[in-house]
């Protein structure tokens, strides 16, 4: 292991530079892992070649400070590692995220860049689906760290054996919190397909590429590689069998294979007849064209409950037996806490007054329920949106839900300094929309709480608004208030005595 010492941290790395005339890789790991993830992979070189490996800032054994992670700094510690090592000219490699921090440098500094490579490495990221699924993971994180591992193991590689776990593991526990979750932020607001254009990004890139991709990747589609490539003047792309997004640890041997041969090439453009090539860049104008004009499909799943009982997706009902097994009721509880739960918070608010074995066991049955009804449903995108762990449950979903809205609405209007007409308006609305007795279809005690908790708020409301529409002589929205409040009224008759009250009131 070595050691370079930069102003505010020492970065790791690892060098093996036999001979300054022989090509050097230079390899970027992935933000989910560190060095290890090319441990294998560099055995296959031949010792024709040099190669340096290196953890970048809060990764591996480069140990982060107070600093926030940024492009500028990694590119910072990129640039003092060559010249630390005399390096003139390099091939630079990167997985995932490290080839997006390739790519970036070798716009920058192409004279330094003899070739690039990208492994799995995405520059498409529609800006609401990755935000939905950015923040879940981020959540998971902070609460159950153990089922985020799961879950990114789960993406990440195809053949799961012990030892790729283990090295996932281990490298996946060393990053702190923050800088994974900055990473998240990062890589999601350079690449958000709002504003960055992959077509005329990448047109713009002149060294010699390879783009190489698992065709069993969960986390890109391998198809858009090939979209890539088109747009790479000088590039070429292959399909990597039986391997996910970690590339270099599902399939390090043929990787490897590929980086020798395209190494060892001469790089050049490929000919193509000019029929050909007038085919190409019309299809990268339709391409162009596709993504500006594109806006990304919302995956929404909403919850209505105070009127009718229902569950959409993407605005269609997803039939079933909700009133089963309290289907409804645990996912009405997720709605109201963002999404994710503890399970001991659900076994308090469902069975609390079980024995602890008898109601882990119902629980786990209910929640067996639950997702199943998602896997009936005939839209297969959101058969697995329900991400069940051992200790925490989660919905990897917009989530809308009408009560929840209901509720901040309420909170909003107590907060909110309106005009006193315009109070009084949105008072009679949340009056008149809500329904009290929406809440009898559910079955927990920790529903009509709520409900308790709602009428608390819309009685202490209309307390003290009625006094001060009474005293600005606002007679009528005072009536319609006390004729909707009826629902809600703090004891059986005070609206009617308050309306009678109203008849001798000048009008």
């Amino acid at each position: 292991m070595a050691l370079l010492k930069l102003k505010n941290y020492s970065l790791h790395f690892e060098s093996h530079l036999n001979d300054p005339h022989l090509p050097t890789f230079l390899f970027i790991h992935d933000f989910l892992l560190d060095t290890t993830e090319w441990g294998t992979l560099v055995k296959e070189l031949d010792p024709d070649f040099n190669y340096v490996l290196y953890d970048f800032y809060g990764h591996g054994e480069t140990i982060a400070t107070d600093l926030p992670i940024t492009f500028d700094l990694l590119f910072s510690e990129l640039t003092e590692l060559m010249h630390a090592l005399k390096l003139e000219q390099v091939h630079l490699v990167g997985n995932g995220f490290g080839g997006n921090l390739a790519f970036e440098y070798a716009r920058q500094h192409s004279d330094q860049v003899a070739s690039l490579t990208l492994l799995s490495s995405s520059f498409y990221l529609p800006g609401y689906d990755c935000q939905r699924a950015f923040a879940l993971v981020s959540q998971l994180m902070d609460i159950d760290r153990e089922l985020l591992t799961q879950k990114v193991m789960s993406d990440c590689l195809f053949s799961r054996a012990p030892e790729k776990q283990a090295l996932f593991r281990s490298a996946f526990q060393k990053i702190p919190a923050a800088i994974f979750k900055d990473s998240l932020d990062l890589l999601r607001n350079k690449y958000d397909s709002k504003h960055f254009q992959f077509v005329s990004a990448l047109e713009e890139l002149t060294v010699p590429t390879l783009l190489l991709h698992g065709d069993r990747d969960q986390l890109y589609p391998i198809q858009f590689t090939a979209l890539y490539s088109t747009c790479i003047l000088n590039s070429r792309w292959f399909n990597i069998p039986n391997a996910s997004h970690a590339l270099p640890v599902d399939q390090p041997d043929l990787v490897a294979k590929y980086l020798i041969k395209f190494i060892t090439s001469n790089k050049m453009p490929i000919p193509v007849m000019p029929v050909h090539q007038q085919f190409v860049s019309g299809f990268r104008d339709i391409i162009q064209k596709i993504f500006t004009d594109h806006y990304s499909q919302h995956h929404v799943l909403t919850m209505n409950m105070m009127h009718d009982v229902e569950v959409l997706w993407n605005g269609k009902p997803i039939d079933g037996k909700w009133n089963q097994r309290r289907a409804k009721e645990i996912l009405l509880y997720l709605f109201l806490n963002k999404g994710i739960v503890k399970r001991d918070q659900l076994i308090h608010a469902f069975l609390s007054d079980m024995p602890r074995e008898h109601a882990k066991n119902n629980l786990r049955v209910w929640l067996s329920h639950l997702n199943k009804l998602f896997h009936h449903c005939a839209d297969p995108s959101v058969r697995e949106i329900l991400i069940i762990g051992e200790d925490t449950i989660a919905i990897n979903a917009e989530l809308t839900c009408d009560v929840r809205t209901y509720i901040d609405q309420l909170t909003t209007f107590i907060d909110e300094k309106l005009p006193l007409h315009e109070k009084a308006a949105t008072f009679i609305k949340l009056l008149n929309h809500y329904d009290p007795s929406a809440f009898s279809a559910f079955r927990c005690d920790w529903i009509f709480t709520l409900a308790d908790e709602i009428e608390d708020k819309l009685v202490s409301s209309m307390e003290r608004l009625l006094p001060k529409l009474e005293q600005n002589k606002m007679v009528q929205p005072m009536r319609e208030i006390l004729q909707a409040g009826k629902v809600i009224e703090p004891y059986d008759g005070f609206c009617d005595e308050k309306l009678a009250l109203l008849q001798v009131l000048p009008q």
